[in-house]
């Protein structure tokens, strides 16, 4: 008898039971982003990473971005190259 690739990790893991979404989706803990948690947890997140600073960067993947209504706002820095 031959294993599926994801059988066989399945049994190399020891994992028996073939989760689902609905399993995994049981075992997440969602906080409500318009409480006072979520507020916090959002306030620090921006605090630590800022907000939407990957638009701002000169990284490839602003390029992709750059049709987006948040551009009309981006204003060039005095003292850069651009």
């Amino acid at each position: 008898m031959s294993l599926s690739r994801e059988e066989a990790w399945r049994k190399r893991k020891g994992l028996n039971k073939i989760e689902t979404i609905q399993d995994r989706m049981k075992k997440m803990k969602f906080v409500d982003p318009w409480s006072k948690k979520g507020i916090a947890e959002r306030e620090a997140f921006a605090k630590q990473y800022g907000r939407a600073w990957w638009l701002f960067t000169d990284n490839n993947s602003s390029l992709k971005h750059k049709n987006q209504w948040v551009y009309q706002f981006h204003k060039i820095e005095e003292g850069t190259n651009e």
